[in-house]
């Protein structure tokens, strides 16, 4: 019997691993008529094999059940040990079902064919999915060499669309008013520029505390290619992306004298790929798409000054380095607590500017910036407007849809019945999503739905940071996804990088679960 149940777990490892490397590795590359049915082909390419996939796994643990003559799903069995992150997606999910059960459009809220396909089919692949990864993979570190290399791939036809190459062809029968609307293999620029966020996070973290030479430069090689492609995806919201990289890094690396000086030369290399992407520009400006955005408010004098800078600080940390050989790495925690007062002054400034820009009314002040800190009905290429008419249709909601809003994935539904004449006249746009991740949720499934995809996404980040014991495969994992989750305050959920989120998150969970017990957690199953 213990045989039997020793080649179900092998068998589910490798449905496990054969699984994560098709969503990781080849669906970001995965097209069928360039963008006319990206979202469609993906979304297609997604349900089919994780369908194909989770039926392999009940069925296999079926089958082992009933050759060992007894069932072990079991409600102590299912939920024994369940982890916050399990728990979190199961409930998430459980509200999900409920909220498409009372739903005025229920076939709608199932597929989420009037919107994003992410409707409860989609949400119940997201959720089991999860559960599955978390349970079964055990996960080998080629599977994030995989994945970088993918997204390599996909950065590399990115830069080569920016410089108006085309050379796949993706865009010969494209209007020319959305030629520079979409991206690479993934589609929409605010959709491509979160993918990327995840292969920029991955590898600039591994870089950051790598020790073997060819791996460095492997991981160095692909975080340039990464900052090149980031920034000509032509949309704000990588910034975000960014900033939350940038931001929290330090907080992982200022720990040791290596990481110091890594942060430094990430630094120096982003800005220098900023400058010589605006020079570029500058040369050959017919050769390229039109740069717009916060790029265009960057003075290029300053911007070489500060990259000047940049290079003597880190050129003397690693004169430093080689001068004065020391055994000793550690520089304890002081680092750390100086960039974080230094992240909460910051903090701390943002707000008090938008303070006094959107109650205080002091516009005049701050130029430029003040397009992206006054929050108007124009805010974010209309999103100001968007939340706007989705907060007042769900002020309007009866309490029942309060609770459990109208279904997954209705949100266009919503709108368009309340507020089409509106949007037809101010901007001659309708919306079929918030363009916001977690108000979408809010408001299409309740805020029990928000609360808990919250606690998932937190309680993921926090299990990545307390159990990897240094390991830089599941920080690299956190990282990714605190970037995308950060961008998700402005982009749409869809099932073109949701799934990879999802799956690159449940494999960095599976990781720590082998390396804490050096046995999968499936046996609770």
């Amino acid at each position: 019997m213990e045989n039997i149940s020793s080649n179900r777990l092998k068998r589910n490892n490798l449905a496990s691993i054969i699984y994560v490397c098709i969503i990781l590795g080849v669906f970001p590359l995965v097209f069928h008529d360039y963008y006319f049915d990206m979202l469609t082909f993906k979304y297609q390419f997604y349900y089919s094999i994780t369908s194909i996939y989770l039926c392999f796994i009940i069925v296999n643990n079926i089958a082992d059940a009933f050759m060992n003559k007894r069932m072990k799903f079991t409600y102590h069995n299912i939920f024994k040990k369940l982890t916050m992150p399990e728990l979190s997606i199961l409930f998430f999910l459980i509200i999900a079902i409920l909220s498409t059960i009372q739903s005025d459009f229920f076939y709608e809220s199932f597929w989420g064919n009037e919107g994003r396909y992410t409707g409860l089919f989609t949400l119940i692949l997201y959720a089991i999915g999860t559960l599955f990864i978390i349970r079964y993979l055990h996960f080998k570190n080629w599977i994030l060499y995989l994945f970088l290399f993918s997204g390599f791939l996909v950065c590399c036809l990115g830069i080569t669309d920016y410089y108006k190459l085309d050379i796949l062809g993706f865009k010969v029968n494209i209007a020319p008013t959305q030629y520079n609307m979409f991206m690479s293999t993934i589609g929409n620029v605010n959709t491509y520029t979160s993918y990327v966020a995840l292969i920029m996070a991955v590898s600039a973290v591994m870089f950051s505390t790598e020790e073997t030479h060819w791996k460095i430069i492997l991981y160095y090689f692909c975080m340039v290619c990464s900052f090149f492609a980031i920034i000509m995806g032509l949309s704000d919201n990588s910034y975000l992306s960014l900033l939350t990289l940038f931001g929290f890094l330090p907080l992982y690396l200022f720990g040791t004298k290596r990481g110091l000086r890594r942060y430094f030369l990430i630094i120096t290399t982003l800005l220098s790929v900023i400058y010589m992407i605006i020079n570029i520009n500058k040369a050959f400006p017919d050769k390229v798409l039109e740069m717009q955005g916060i790029i265009d408010h960057i003075p290029l004098t300053v911007l070489k000054v500060l990259l000047i800078f940049m290079i003597c600080i880190t050129a003397i940390a690693y004169i430093v380095k080689y001068w004065f050989k020391s055994e000793n790495d550690n520089l304890g925690m002081i680092w750390r607590y100086i960039w974080l007062a230094l992240l909460l002054v910051i903090v701390g400034v943002i707000l008090f500017t938008m303070y006094d820009i959107n109650i205080a009314l002091n516009k005049d002040r701050y130029g430029s910036l003040t397009q992206y800190l006054l929050f108007n009905d124009d805010w974010g290429t209309h999103r100001g407007f968007n939340w706007r008419i989705g907060m007042e249709n769900y002020n309007r909601f009866s309490p029942i849809h309060k609770i459990f809003g109208y279904g997954p994935d209705t949100y266009g539904i919503i709108t368009h019945f309340n507020d089409y004449k509106e949007m037809a006249e101010k901007y001659n746009e309708t919306y079929d999503s918030a363009h916001n991740e977690y108000l979408q949720y809010f408001i299409t499934m309740g805020p029990l739905s928000l609360i808990s995809y919250l606690v998932f996404i937190a309680s993921s980040i926090r299990a990545l940071i307390n159990k990897s014991k240094d390991n830089i495969y599941a920080i690299s994992i956190m990282f990714a996804v605190l970037c995308y989750s950060v961008q998700a305050f402005v982009n749409i959920s869809v099932p073109i990088v949701a799934p990879i989120m999802f799956v690159l998150l449940a494999s960095g969970l599976a990781k720590i679960n082998w390396n804490l017990s050096g046995t999968s957690k499936e046996n609770h199953f």
